[in-house]
C-alpha cells in the first residue's frame, strides 16, 4: 500500500512537471513573437507557444523580428532564432531576420510552405538541420558570406529551389542538405 500511494504520488509530480514545462514553453511573448530571454546575456532568442503544435503563429502571413526587446524594463539583443520556433507555420510569405541574429536553429521553418523568399543577414554563421526543409514554395536563397555550417537537410524537399548561392566562407555543409531538390540548377 505505502508502495502504490509513493507511486502515485511521483506519477502526479511528473505529471504536473510535465504540465508546466508546455504551459511555459516561451519567457515572453512581445508584440506577436515568442522569446526565451537569458538575463545573464540580456539576450533573447525567438521561439514558438507550443512544441510542434501547427497553431502557432497561426494566420501570421509576414513576421519582422527586431533587433533589440524590452521586457520587464529590460533591453534583449534578438540574437538566434531557436528550434522549431516557426514549424508549420503555413501562412507564413515572408520574414524579415535582423542583423543581430547569428544562428537559425534545426526545423525553423520546416514546412512553411508559403515562404516564398528570405533574406539571411550577414550576421548568421550557422543553418541549422532541416531549417527550411520541406518550404516548398521557396525559389531561390542567398546565403551570406558569415556562414560555415549548413545542417543535415536544411533545404530538403524545397521542391521550387532553382538557384542558391553559397559562398567560399562556408566550411560544412552536412548530409541531404539539398536533398529532393528536383528542380535545383544552379
Amino acid at each position: 500500500l505505502k508502495t502504490s500511494t509513493s507511486m502515485k504520488k511521483t506519477l502526479f509530480l511528473l505529471v504536473a512537471l510535465i504540465t508546466a514545462t508546455i504551459a511555459f514553453a516561451y519567457d515572453a511573448e512581445i508584440n506577436g513573437i515568442y522569446y526565451n530571454l537569458n538575463n545573464s546575456t540580456q539576450t533573447a532568442e525567438v521561439t514558438y507557444q507550443y512544441y510542434w503544435d501547427e497553431n502557432n503563429y497561426s494566420g501570421v502571413t509576414s513576421i519582422t523580428i527586431p533587433e533589440k526587446v524590452t521586457y520587464n524594463s529590460t533591453e534583449y539583443s534578438v540574437t538566434s532564432i531557436g528550434n522549431d520556433a516557426f514549424y508549420y507555420c503555413y501562412s507564413l510569405t515572408s520574414i524579415t531576420i535582423p542583423n543581430s541574429v547569428t544562428s537559425i536553429g534545426k526545423s525553423v521553418f520546416e514546412n512553411c510552405s508559403s515562404l516564398t523568399s528570405i533574406t539571411i543577414p550577414n550576421s548568421v554563421t550557422y543553418i541549422g538541420s532541416g531549417a527550411f526543409s520541406n518550404c516548398s514554395s521557396l525559389t531561390s536563397i542567398t546565403i551570406p558570406n558569415s556562414v560555415t555550417s549548413i545542417g543535415s537537410s536544411a533545404f530538403y524537399f524545397c521542391k521550387s529551389l532553382t538557384s542558391i548561392t553559397i559562398p567560399n566562407s562556408v566550411i560544412s555543409i552536412e548530409g541531404y542538405a539539398f536533398s529532393h531538390c528536383r528542380y535545383l540548377t544552379s
